[in-house]
């Protein structure tokens, strides 16, 4: 069955009215109609049966036939703060990230991000980026899309560690691997992991000083020299496995 997302405020008693967007999907790309049967899901974790009962040029109007919340995802919720990368490259790592299972985006601007929007260009790519997190919950049929802040400053994210149970960051050639620091933190089963990721070229010493001493905890990925877009998804896939519900 179809899947749409909606926003919550939309959902009037048994009605709802899917946005510009998602309509213009629904008419003009599925070629879909009154009588239709979808899904549709709020990002929040609820989740409704419907029936296309009116198709404007605006919007699509859908009866409620059922509803229920999505349960919640064994493990941790994991955030990826990851340094401004090129346009695609960002958009690649959020798009695959969502289907791993992520629950918070966080890029932030390191010493070395050669990424840094024109002014005037950030309220387009925070609007892309939330795009993106939606089409890859609906593709991956998942009920909550992950949160998108906006681009931090490298001052920010070293506070961030005491906003999670577990905060990692990964370095080249760091000789503690990922998988110690999970046997040394599996007892304690996390409810939040945060994993941060640098820019190319990697972070420079300063960061990486004052990140550990914020509390963040380096890991390495092995012997090899990732891109850092490979990195992410990398530090993505083991912390779904390790802490989330991956695997």
């Amino acid at each position: 069955m179809r899947r749409f997302f909606i926003n919550p405020e939309k959902v009037q008693g048994q009605t709802v009215a899917l946005g510009e967007e998602e309509a213009r999907h629904l008419r003009d790309v599925l070629r879909l109609g009154p009588g239709a049967r979808l899904t549709l899901f709020d990002g929040q974790g609820m989740e409704y049966g419907a029936v296309v009962r009116a198709c404007g040029p605006l919007e699509v109007v859908a009866e409620i036939t059922g509803s229920g919340r999505e349960e919640g995802a064994d493990g941790a919720r994991i955030t990826l703060a990851l340094a401004m990368l090129k346009a695609d490259k960002m958009d690649c790592v959020l798009r695959a990230a969502t289907e791993l299972g992520l629950s918070s985006w966080r890029p932030f601007y390191a010493a070395r991000s050669v990424s840094r929007p024109k002014e005037g260009k950030g309220d387009a790519r925070i609007s892309r980026w939330e795009k993106i997190a939606r089409e890859a919950a609906r593709q991956c049929e998942q009920a909550r899309v992950p949160e998108v802040r906006r681009p931090s400053s490298f001052e920010e994210l070293v506070g961030m560690a005491g906003e999670h149970e577990i905060s990692l960051f990964f370095l080249e050639r760091e000789t503690t691997l990922f998988r110690e620091v999970l046997t040394r933190s599996a007892k304690a089963a996390p409810k939040s992991v945060l994993i941060t990721i640098g820019p190319e070229g990697g972070f420079d010493r300063r960061e990486a000083h004052a990140l550990a001493a914020a509390g963040h905890i380096p890991a390495g990925l092995g012997r090899r020299i990732l891109r850092a877009e490979t990195a992410a998804l990398a530090g993505m896939v083991l912390a779904a496995h390790g802490y989330g519900d991956l695997g």
